[in-house]
Formats: structure tokens, sequence, C-alpha cells
């Protein structure tokens, strides 16, 4: 080497390349190549006193104060352990209006004829006992305005009124289906016989 004092090595330990032309660092103040001159490509520690960005909660979404030398892991853990109320965004808020059920659902499932919200198992109307709605005359114009019929499903009175309200709608809904298979049954085989006859 004919100039041994001119350039400096570089501080990251697997490179050590000379260079004539180092970068100092302005975070950590040391000595690197062009090739790990940004502050990604040599790790800096110290790189967070440049960095304008303003951190945000992981959970709550809150932007969070920091000051200049600041570590915002350090800001971030914080808020977290101190005064992070966390979002419960409420996704299931539509209440299936069925009696009895309790079920929600992401999205509103209305019946078309009672107008009342209810749970994908209870969606059709043979399945929450639909009565469709109730017309009447209002006094202005002859206007209708339509009322959803619910029905409870109330005949008797026995020992145990809720078990027996279940199994009687139980019951129904078993019925219903029945009669909803045969009448699609029906309606294939009289579809296929007017294919057949053309």
């Amino acid at each position: 080497m004919e100039l041994p004092h001119i350039g400096r090595h570089c501080n990251v330990k697997t490179c050590s390349k000379l260079d004539f032309l180092p970068f100092e660092c302005d975070c950590c103040h040391k000595i690197f190549c062009i090739d790990h001159k940004k502050y990604e490509d040599h790790g800096c520690t110290e790189s967070y006193i440049k960095d304008v960005r303003v951190p945000v909660c992981p959970l709550c979404s809150v932007p969070l104060v920091l000051r200049k030398g600041e570590d915002p892991n350090v800001i971030v853990d914080e808020h977290i352990m101190k005064d992070c109320t966390e979002k419960k965004n409420k996704l299931y808020t539509n209440r299936c209006s069925y009696i009895g059920c309790k079920k929600k659902e992401l999205v509103p499932v209305n019946c078309s004829k009672c107008r009342q919200n209810f749970c994908l198992r209870h969606r059709l109307e043979a399945d929450h006992n639909c009565r469709g709605v109730v017309s009447g005359t209002s006094h202005k114009g002859g206007s209708t305005r339509s009322k959803p019929v619910i029905n409870t499903g109330s005949t008797g009175s026995t020992s145990k009124p809720q078990q027996s309200l279940m199994s009687r709608i139980g019951a129904d809904l078993d019925r219903e289906r029945r009669e909803r298979v045969k009448e699609s049954t029906r309606n294939v085989s009289e579809k296929e016989q007017l294919l057949m006859n053309y």
C-alpha cells in the first residue's frame, strides 16, 4: 500500500473495508463505507434520534407523543402498560328476533314479510314461524301500515313452560321442514315431467 494513512475502515465487523471517502453516521458517530452508510445497513442503535415518525399504539391506534431522543419502543410499551384502552369493535350487533335465540350476526338478515332481524338459522320464514304482516288502514288517506306478528307459541300450561315451549317449537320446525321438502320434491318432479314432454 502506498498511502496507508489515507482512508478509514468500515466499523461493520463483517466488512472492515478500507474506504477513501468514508461516511460518519450523524447518530452514532461511527465511520462506515458506502455500502453501510444508511441507518438500516449498519444497524444503528441511535437512529431513533433522527426518526421523526409518530409511533402509534398497535392495540388502540392512538398516536403517541414522542420527544426528541426518546426510544419509541419504550414509549409504546409504557402506554400499553399504563393507559391503553383497547377499542373493542362490536362486529356482531344484529341480534336474532326469534324467541329464545341469542345469536348475533355480522350483517342484518331481515325477513321481507315481518321485517324482523334473524340469525342465519332462523332466516327463512318457516324457521321463525313468520305470520307475515298485519295490514291496517290509517285514518289518513287509507294508507296501510305494517305490524309484525310474533308467534309466541303458548297454547297451554304445563309444569315446565319453557321446556314445553321449546319442544313445541322444535316439533313445528320439523313439521314445516318436512312439508318444504315434500313441496320441493313435488316441484322437481313436475319440472322433470314438463321437460320430458318436450
